[in-house]
């Protein structure tokens, strides 16, 4: 990630679910929660490896055990 100086971490939520599946669990429970957690434990990863990146670089969460379509949400 640093080299390329991209703005994401992709992160494969089958291997987040292998280490640790009360971890996947509450992520799909509480995204924006976790999500957000990730965020900052990826941020301060990066700043210790390299103390003057300057870009603010988010988790990507991909290959769910299970999603469900937009169209298929109950708004309610």
């Amino acid at each position: 990630v640093i080299e390329l100086e991209g703005h994401s971490l992709n992160v494969d939520a089958q291997d987040i679910y292998t280490y640790d599946p009360d971890l996947y669990n509450k992520m799909v429970k509480y995204p924006l929660e976790v999500l957000a957690i990730f965020d900052i434990v990826v941020m301060d990863f990066v700043i210790k490896l390299n103390r003057m990146f300057d870009k603010h670089i988010q988790a990507r969460i991909y290959n769910l055990r299970s999603a469900t379509n937009m169209r298929d949400l109950n708004p309610s």
